[in-house]
């Protein structure tokens, strides 16, 4: 699906985005980056199969990289089953992660990309509501390891008296 020199154009497209806060603050991780223009590559930008021309400002070729991205034939199938998988079961059928795929191309009103029409997609169809698939051997959802073990500590008030591990209140 892609290259080397696909993954180092993109890369130099990113170039310039810092972050916003203190390097001690917590709030750093939680504020929009801002580009700083003297650290953007100004060369030109090949990738996917466009080419972004030298010169072109950091916001402007953030938003052509990530547009030309999400129009990428392989991101509805891998959105759909990243989101299926999260969301339904965890080994989804071909047919399902390709209706939901079309419906990242088109959400039935010519718009691509409309997360939220994915995501009804996905809990509306027939593979996610029908009974005859809750007895299926291979359907349904592995909880991963962390959320097992949260669900583990709430279901035996797990606390540790010593001190020495700090375990949060996991009651929500």
């Amino acid at each position: 699906t892609y290259t080397l020199d696909d993954v180092t154009g993109i890369a130099r497209a990113l170039t310039g985005w810092q972050r916003t806060g203190e390097a001690s603050s917590f709030d750093k991780w939680q504020l929009p980056l801002k580009h700083h223009a003297p650290d953007h590559e100004q060369g030109e930008k090949q990738f996917l199969g466009i080419t972004i021309p030298a010169g072109t400002d950091g916001p402007t070729t953030l938003r052509i990289t990530l547009d030309h991205i999400a129009n990428h034939p392989n991101v509805g199938p891998f959105i759909g089953r990243q989101l299926i998988q999260r969301l339904v079961t965890s080994n989804p059928s071909a047919a399902f992660v390709q209706r939901v795929a079309a419906t990242w191309a088109d959400n039935g009103q010519g718009v691509r990309g409309d997360l939220f029409a994915v995501v009804r997609a996905i809990l509306i169809d027939a593979e996610a509501t029908d009974d005859a698939t809750l007895t299926l051997d291979d359907y349904g959802k592995i909880r991963e390891p962390m959320m097992r073990f949260a669900q583990w500590a709430r279901t035996f008030n797990a606390s540790d008296p010593s001190g020495a591990y700090n375990i949060p209140d996991l009651s929500d």
